[in-house]
């Protein structure tokens, strides 16, 4: 089988911004929800904005369709509210519209700041940039949840390993 834009984004994807919903479901997030690991880093209303942003800034840039609009709202009920829509509207989303994507040259700012911009095929946007920032926002929601004493694992954070 031969691994597809799609299967290596789309579905990725959609597998950790239901560990994230669960994650916010399942613990008392909202009184954390300006707490920062340090000083100068983005508190956890923004690593959590950020995950499911960066979920559709991927899927539109690879797909080349436009993504749902988001009313930007950073307490926990508009933040679950924009995973849920980003989630349904990946659900949309089909392969032939990742056709050719992973040689398309995607050009953005590299941030909201727009201090960089990157000029990169879809195969090194996804891989080289994209995965890993979205996974780097996602670890950071983990990290901040794990120093307010919250008893996660791994298995909460991909669903795959499980302790006794």
């Amino acid at each position: 089988m031969t691994l597809s834009m799609y299967s290596s984004s789309v579905p990725v994807l959609q597998r950790y911004l239901q560990q994230l919903t669960q994650l916010l479901s399942q613990h008392e997030v909202q009184p954390l929800l300006d707490a920062r690991l340090v000083i100068d880093m983005h508190p956890l209303a923004n690593q959590i904005y950020y995950v499911a942003s960066f979920a559709r800034r991927i899927a539109s840039a690879l797909s080349q369709q436009t993504p749902p609009n988001i009313v930007d709202q950073r307490d926990l009920a508009g933040l679950q509210q924009q995973i849920a829509t980003t989630l349904q509207w990946l659900a949309t989303l089909d392969e032939a519209q990742f056709t050719g994507s992973e040689l398309r040259i995607i050009t953005g700012p590299a941030s909201q700041a727009g201090q960089a911009t990157l000029t990169l095929a879809g195969q090194q946007f996804l891989q080289h940039y994209a995965l890993p920032n979205f996974f780097f926002h996602f670890s950071m929601v983990y990290a901040l949840l794990r120093q307010a004493g919250f008893a996660i694992g791994k298995a909460d954070f991909d669903g795959f390993h499980h302790y006794a």
